[in-house]
């Protein structure tokens, strides 16, 4: 709570809480987790307390700041090996059929689920948040391309990527008004892990036109 609290008053937002660590307390924990965030004024992104709580959501979250409505929606790979227990298998948004074992079976029809209703919003901006790849390896993998592929695809704008520890290049196509950061690395590294003590601070410049209502990624830069 305290944690939650001095995040907030730094000025965050929102958090991804769809990552490898969401069950590693529990489905308990993960609802204390949830309600941390929320009364300090954080909105979690990826995880819901039960699935009632995924259904009345959709999967997703809208929050609006200088004249944009922005949907947020995140996905993780898996959570550690760890499985949702029956009953709860809403809990957490994820990118795998096969979420506890190899990886190999992308969840098309769930992720295509979530980005149905985010569509139903037509909001200025869609931001996917992605805890996916290989844990300190810089390549990025087919599965990861084609999960891409599928977001952008279903109306995803905007993918930022976590989870390998290691930060990879960041592509903004403006053709397709779309940027991708594959991975920005760890926010605190771990010095045994070479190239585990890299990141960055992301800020992407959006620009909306009043008149025509489109909406832009005009560019970005870094910390």
């Amino acid at each position: 709570g305290q944690l939650a609290q001095a995040m907030a008053a730094m000025g965050v937002d929102a958090v991804q809480t769809a990552n490898s660590a969401s069950i590693r307390s529990g489905v308990l924990g993960l609802q204390s987790t949830i309600q941390a965030l929320r009364n300090a004024g954080i909105e979690p992104i990826g995880t819901f307390a039960d699935s009632a709580a995924f259904r009345s959501s959709g999967g997703y979250t809208v929050l609006e700041g200088k004249g944009l409505r922005i949907a947020l929606v995140a996905f993780t790979k898996g959570m550690d090996n760890l499985g949702l227990p029956e009953g709860s298998e809403d809990c957490v948004n994820l990118l795998y059929k096969d979420y506890t074992t190899t990886y190999g079976e992308i969840d098309s029809d769930g992720i295509r689920k979530v980005l149905r209703r985010v569509e139903e919003e037509q909001a200025d901006l869609t931001i996917a948040l992605v805890h996916w790849g290989s844990e300190y390896n810089e390549a990025v993998s087919p599965s990861q391309k084609k999960i891409q592929k599928l977001l952008m695809e279903n109306g995803v704008d905007v993918v930022l990527g976590t989870h390998s520890h290691l930060l990879k290049p960041v592509e903004h196509d403006k053709d397709k008004n779309t940027l991708v950061a594959w991975s920005l690395g760890d926010f605190y590294g771990d010095a045994s892990q070479p190239g585990s003590n890299y990141s960055i601070v992301l800020d992407i410049e959006v620009t909306r036109d009043n008149v025509t209502g489109e909406t832009t990624i005009t560019g970005f830069s870094y910390t």
